[in-house]
């Protein structure tokens, strides 16, 4: 065994007992609400993104529309779970 193996182990382990700790409800839910904001910010995106004209401001614009709304989803449904 060397050190990557380990630290492999103690992560697993990590995440174990941290789903025990929280429960099936709130990783169901937090899990549907992560792909639940993908698909949602996957399809404001485009939108957002034609708000300015530059395209490297665009894709600025896609990528914090995308990951805030998938974070703002997810963290609700985490909520509700």
């Amino acid at each position: 065994m060397n050190l990557i193996d380990l630290v492999v182990i103690a992560l697993v382990a990590g995440a174990v007992a941290h789903g025990l700790m929280l429960g099936a409800a709130i990783q169901v839910a937090s899990f549907a609400g992560l792909w639940a904001g993908l698909t949602l910010g996957a399809a404001l995106a485009p939108v957002v993104a034609r708000a300015d004209g530059s395209p490297g401001w665009r894709a600025v614009l896609a990528l914090v529309t995308l990951l805030a709304v998938t974070a703002a989803v997810s963290g609700g449904a985490r909520a509700i779970g």
